[in-house]
């Protein structure tokens, strides 16, 4: 029998659970198997999302059999124990996800009968709330078809499965909601249903909403990161991809819990969602208004003014909404009535040619992101903004910032980029160009991206930011190295640096950061300490020798860097003890990479491109214990999989993209019973992709195809 999975959501629900994590129910005298309360609702799914139709002819058996105990007078306990002692009807728990409200504590003594009689069939339970119970009787059949047909559309993520009988009292305890994490986790209620929210866009908003608050010893975004994961980690909010670090890149509000958090959000007229196709505005006073996008394009509903009350609006956010006259008419209608607004987000309005005026006269702004739109100019009106600590111009044509921005003292995060192709990151992006005394926004932690082409004096003051944490440099010169080195050595928080030479592609100049600082010789440098992430993106006579002492790298990128032969990259990375992530394009010239016994023992996954000499990769038993993914891409010389590649016992996936044909046809003839087939054969995803004639990627499953 197809194993079939239960979720349930429910508002201060009675609920039993097995250790084994195989049956979840209500404790409630009066609610049966499929019993739901008032406030809450009931979901099926399988584990493969589509459920066998058995499942419908279970529903109708359990509903006969209940009208057949009361007819027969028999209790309710006994029919019920006896209807889950069916092992073929046995489910298992995939999601629980409660949260408090109103309702009454339900008497689980030790001497229930429903408890005995429960305890008996199954080795233990949970016990919650119940605000009110439902007999089965009144569950219709179509009732419970309607939450079979929801089931299959939308499966319950896998993330949830490991939940134990802990982890479910403590996510379904209303005391949960008295945290200091409620107000973050309803704010959430900003996002369409199923949207992919981006972790460090979301954290952001919530420390200008000033949700999370400076700690001694902390940074506050330190502080917004814990935030988040403290809601992960009770299974709150779900993660669907990671960064570099282990952090959260995207992340996603499970649908169950999402229709609570609205709800709760709602009562406390905490954000009102509005859609571009909106037909009648509500009358009401409004704290935080978001606007969503709408398929259609008619706005013709928009041209009245609405009667909503702006005085205490504090943030305005767009999330896929385009609609650029009705964002006109309401950045109008706030600047006009509201002293308070913090937040202002126009993500993505690509028809937003240049920044409103009645952005400056929203004086207590904290946080405007323009990012993705077609700004090209910052008026120097933006000096009137002094209480602003984030602004993002990423991904516009902004190229140079005026004079005023200066007078940002509490400004903490600057973005200002383009990528210089659109269609491909490796060749980098543009920055903007700083005006003199940078060094007076003492406070910035994040610079994204600034141009250095104007010579030393920009990256001297660099240097004396010194509460930088990420560091991002284009059109670096090669004379300005050394005074790098030594702006570097003063950046003892730094945990990202980027840094791009003048130039494009193998055009790129040398980046030459081989000099000698007291600060940059010692491992125990507070900067060598510090650093995470280190993306080198022009050429390199030599690797800086201050690599082999960062003991904290976890990613580096080399890009363009076209190191010769005997300058041979994994010879100053293979001993980085927390190295997990290596990304090479166009880095190297030799012939061969040879993964040494004992190197590389954190890492998971690495990218190597447009390597054009490469002819032979070598991994050596005892390389690479942890290595789960390997990605190559345009070797053209390179013939054969690595050798040894047996002895990456966890490798999950190889990916193999515009390969050379002769790779690629050894890979796909081989037979099973070929030795170089059981080299392969333990790796569960193999996949390979190239462009066809008419320019057109196809990629293809190795496995799936020789099934």
């Amino acid at each position: 029998m197809a194993e079939t999975v239960l979720s349930l959501c429910c508002v201060n629900s009675q609920l039993f659970c097995t250790r084994e994590g195989r049956l979840l129910r209500r404790a409630s005298t009066r609610a049966r198997f499929f019993g739901i309360a008032s406030t809450g609702f009931l979901r099926l799914c399988s584990e493969k999302f589509q459920l066998p139709s058995r499942i419908e002819k279970l529903v109708i058996e359990l509903l006969a059999k209940y009208k057949a105990s009361k007819s027969e007078s028999k209790t309710q306990e006994t029919s019920y124990s006896q209807l889950l002692e069916e092992d073929d009807y046995q489910l298992k728990v995939v999601s629980v996800v409660g949260m408090g409200g109103l309702g009454k504590n339900y008497p689980s003594g030790k001497k229930s009968i429903l408890r005995i009689l429960s305890q008996k069939a199954f080795p233990s339970s949970c016990l919650g709330n119940v605000s009110q119970t439902c007999d089965l009787f009144r569950i219709s059949p179509e009732r419970l078809d309607s939450a079979v047909t929801q089931g299959r559309k939308k499966p319950v993520p896998q993330s949830i499965e490991s939940l134990n009988t802990t982890e479910l009292k403590r996510n379904s305890s209303k005391d949960f909601l008295s945290t200091s994490w409620k107000t973050c986790l309803l704010y959430t209620s900003i996002y369409p249903e199923d949207y992919a929210i981006e972790c460090y866009d979301l954290i952001n908003l919530w420390i200008a909403e000033r949700f999370v608050e400076w700690r001694e010893g902390m940074s506050i975004e330190d502080v917004a990161w814990g935030c988040l994961s403290e809601l992960v980690n009770r299974r709150l909010i779900q993660v669907t991809d990671v960064f570099y670090e282990g952090l959260p890149n995207t992340c996603r509000i499970h649908d169950l819990l999402r229709e609570v958090i609205l709800l709760k959000s709602r009562e406390q007229n905490m954000v009102t969602v509005i859609t571009e196709q909106l037909t009648r505005w509500p009358s009401e006073k409004v704290r935080r208004l978001v606007v969503h996008g709408s398929s259609s394009n008619n706005t013709q509903h928009h041209q009245q003014r609405p009667n909503y009350c702006f005085d205490h609006l504090r943030s305005f956010v767009t999330v896929g909404s385009t609609n650029l006259l009705l964002h006109k008419m309401l950045l109008s209608e706030v600047s006009r009535s509201s002293k308070l607004l913090k937040v202002l987000d126009l993500t993505g309005q690509e028809a937003q040619k240049k920044i409103p005026n009645e952005i400056f006269k929203m004086f207590r702004l904290k946080h405007l992101d323009l990012y993705g739109t077609g700004v090209e100019r910052v008026p120097k009106a933006i000096g009137k903004l002094q209480h602003l600590e984030y602004l993002n111009l990423g991904e516009t044509g902004v190229r140079e910032l005026p004079t005023e921005i200066l007078k940002l003292q509490k400004l903490r995060v600057l973005r200002v980029y383009q990528q210089v192709d659109s269609s491909d990151a490796d060749y980098g992006y543009h920055g903007f160009k700083a005006p003199s005394n940078m060094v007076r926004l003492l406070a910035l932690e994040i610079l994204d991206c600034i141009d250095a082409s104007s010579g030393s004096t920009i990256v001297k003051e660099i240097g004396k930011l010194t509460q930088l944490r990420e560091l991002y440099i284009t059109k670096l010169r090669r004379e300005d190295g050394k005074e790098l080195c030594s702006s570097l050595a003063n950046l003892t928080s730094l945990r990202e640096l980027s840094v791009t030479s003048i130039g494009k592609g193998d055009d790129h100049e040398i980046i030459d950061l081989n000099h000698h600082h007291p600060s940059l010789s010692s491992s125990s440098s507070s900067f060598l300490q510090s650093l995470r992430m280190l993306i080198l993106r022009g050429r390199l006579e030599k690797m800086p020798k201050w690599i082999v002492h960062l003991h904290g790298l976890v990613r580096i990128d080399l890009d363009w860097s076209g190191l010769r032969s005997e300058e041979d990259p994994f010879e100053s990375l293979q001993h980085l003890p927390n190295l997990v992530s290596i990304n090479f394009c166009g880095s190297y010239q030799g012939e061969g990479l040879c993964f040494k016994a004992g190197g590389f023992l954190k890492l998971e996954w690495m990218y190597l491109k447009r390597l054009e000499g490469l002819r032979w990769m070598r991994v050596e038993e005892g390389a690479l214990p942890r290595f789960h993914e390997l990605i190559l891409e345009q070797l053209p010389l390179l013939d054969e999989l690595p050798l040894g590649i047996q002895h990456l016992s966890h490798l999950q996936g190889l990916y193999l993209y515009e390969m050379s044909s002769k790779m690629i046809e050894k890979v796909e003839n081989q037979k099973e019973e070929s030795e170089d087939y059981r080299k392969i054969a333990h790796i569960p995803e193999i996949v390979i992709g190239c462009y066809t004639d008419d320019g057109e990627w196809r990629q293809h499953s190795l496995w799936a195809e020789k099934k």
